[in-house]
């Protein structure tokens, strides 16, 4: 195998259990859906093919005197729901 570039597929990762299971997540309609995927999806992380490097959590400090203080995983830190005494 060669390594390309242009590969999206950055850990070059080629698995065929894992192409068999997410093709058959994929052809599963109802409850068994969601049972094939996490089958496939724990193939997956079995094979650990990338390890993240950092972490993209946030911590948000907060006064006693503010309330309704909530962050979003997206946003950041949500400041007009905020408020403060």
């Amino acid at each position: 195998m060669t390594k390309s570039g242009e590969n999206l597929n950055r850990s070059q990762l080629c698995d065929s259990v894992l192409d068999r299971l997410a093709a058959a997540a994929a052809a599963t309609n109802g409850p068994g859906a969601t049972h094939a995927w996490v089958r496939a999806a724990r193939r997956l992380d079995a094979l650990a093919p990338a390890v993240p490097l950092r972490s993209r959590r946030k911590t948000l400090f907060s006064s006693p005197r503010a309330g309704n203080v909530r962050q979003s995983a997206f946003l950041g830190p949500l400041l007009e729901q905020a408020w403060l005494r």
